[in-house]
């Protein structure tokens, strides 16, 4: 009963199609395996997905609405339809964000990873292309809902069954290397809330300045920057904020190597550079 309208994209695991509810006349996405050949371990962790969506009804993040196989034995999961354009999108328009819509955005996906972590789910993979900005009114962006999309890579820490047990090997690394943290990169670390800590410091960084905080020319060496690279302070990233030293110790804090030496959740983060949005000067 679901009518294909369109390809809506391709991420490196799945393919999401736009779709129409013939039953509820409810336009919805509706994703799936990438290809028709996966193994294993890929089903599981796109099974995972879906049962971890279900659980996560907040405001910020998508939702999932039906799971399902088909008659082609390919797996499938429908999510909300969302319209607007992800953060990624913006920031190729736009090359930066004005300092209320930046802080607005940083603190919306703030608040859908904090309900996320509630249930011992980590992201994994924070970046503008996973930030959706939808609602928007009268084409104003400044009046958006950020939904936080792609599950696909989230772990569960912490959650004493073997849901996850065999879907992780040693030395896999998840994520995307521009907004990857450190312990990320070393694969064996243990990952947890405070990762997406440093990736959305990042994200929050690169909105304001329109530069990301360490400068590579490969995936590699922008990993090896992550481990051991110095990023350059906020207040010299942008010549319009030069004197925002208390902003450029909080994303430099939550830019820290060591998880113990950051913001130790999210919304720790999220109330910091919001109590010092004041400390923003032109």
């Amino acid at each position: 009963h679901y009518v294909y309208k369109g390809l809506l994209g391709v991420g490196g695991m799945g393919v999401v199609y736009k779709a129409l509810n013939s039953y509820l006349d409810k336009v919805v996405a509706i994703k799936t395996l990438k290809g028709k050949r996966y193994n294993e371990k890929e089903l599981l962790r796109f099974q995972q997905e879906g049962k971890l969506l279900a659980k996560l009804v907040h405001p910020n993040l998508v939702s999932v609405m039906d799971f399902g196989v088909n008659q082609a034995q390919e797996p499938y999961m429908v999510l909300e339809y969302l319209q607007g354009e992800s953060l990624a999108e913006m920031l190729k328009d736009e090359g930066i964000l004005d300092l209320d819509l930046a802080l607005e955005l940083t603190k919306q996906t703030a608040a859908g990873l904090a309900h996320a972590h509630s249930f011992g789910a980590v992201h994994r993979d924070i970046k503008p292309g996973n930030i959706m900005l939808t609602d928007i009114k009268d084409d104003n962006i400044a009046h958006c809902t950020v939904k936080i999309v792609d599950f696909g890579i989230a772990k569960l820490v912490d959650d004493g069954n073997s849901s996850q047990q065999g879907l992780t090997k040693p030395g896999e690394v998840f994520g995307s290397p521009l907004y990857m943290s450190p312990e990320q990169c070393l694969a064996a670390s243990a990952v947890d809330p405070r990762s997406d800590v440093y990736s959305l410091a990042i994200v929050a960084y690169e909105s304001l300045s329109g530069f990301l905080p360490y400068k590579a020319k490969s995936a590699i060496e922008m990993m090896d920057c992550h481990l051991y690279g110095t990023p350059t302070p906020f207040s010299q990233a942008s010549t319009d904020f030069k004197v925002c030293t208390e902003v450029t110790n909080v994303l430099n804090k939550a830019l820290a190597k060591e998880p113990e030496q950051r913001q130790q959740d999210i919304q720790e983060f999220g109330k910091k550079i919001q109590k010092d949005n004041k400390l923003f000067g032109n």
